[in-house]
């Protein structure tokens, strides 16, 4: 007798909230879904699939994309509201907490791309040095 194999539970209310979310953004910024698909990079029947959730999940990645092109926090669409913690508490739970990594990650990225900024400042100056020294000794 075969044993049966055990699917992935899906959790439709989440991403459907997230969805619910980034639909009122865009349509709060004016944006067209013809516009958003464009800044993606896909078509406008992907992006349309993604906003009815015909594909059926969202990934992080994608959340990201879409909330720097709306200007939004993306850690923010991750959050349920308290509304419904009680139809789906445990998911709500790990959204929140994974918001906040989210978060911390961002903070995180944000001093990273200042420190990089900083270093590479400092390079060209190292590199006017070197010209002038180079310039000297000729």
């Amino acid at each position: 007798m075969r044993s049966k194999t055990t699917k992935t539970k899906e959790l439709p209310l989440p991403s459907t909230l997230i969805i619910d979310k980034i639909r009122a953004e865009r349509i709060k910024k004016s944006y067209t879904q013809a516009y958003m698909a464009h800044k993606l990079g896909i078509s406008e029947k992907a992006y349309q699939n993604i906003e009815t959730n015909n594909n059926r999940s969202i990934t992080i990645d994608r959340i990201h994309e879409v909330a720097n092109i709306l200007d939004i926090d993306w850690a923010n669409l991750l959050i349920l509201e308290n509304g419904h913690a009680n139809q789906a508490n445990n998911f709500y739970s790990m959204d929140k907490d994974l918001a906040h990594r989210l978060e911390k990650s961002e903070q995180e990225n944000i001093f990273l791309r200042e420190k990089n900024t900083f270093l590479e400042s400092k390079i060209r100056d190292l590199e006017e040095i070197l010209v002038l020294l180079r310039e000297k000794t000729n």
